[in-house]
């Protein structure tokens, strides 16, 4: 291995595999988010996807969150590997 490849596992101790889809969730404020989205490349930080779906909400309610004034969905996020989990979803 080069110095520059890097090896990222993510929350099952899998390697992170560019193209795949993946999920984590966190919360902020009281407000819980989840966010779906494809491996695009690994940074030295974490890893970036390519955002297919967020949802957010309070009290147990997730909704899917639109462009608005109040909220932009970027279309790329980084995240440590560590908190994103393999999904299985035909939606994205």
């Amino acid at each position: 291995m080069t110095k520059e490849e890097v090896i990222k596992n993510d929350a099952l101790g899998n390697p992170i595999e560019i193209g795949k889809l993946y999920g984590y969730a966190g919360n902020s404020q009281g407000i819980n988010s989840v966010w779906i989205g494809y491996a695009k490349k690994l940074t030295k930080m974490g890893v970036t996807l390519n955002v297919s779906l967020h949802k957010s909400g309070a009290y147990g309610e997730l909704r899917v969150v639109e462009d608005t004034n109040y909220t932009k969905v970027p279309k790329t996020v980084n995240v440590k590997s560590v908190m994103l989990f393999p999904v299985k979803y035909s939606g994205c």
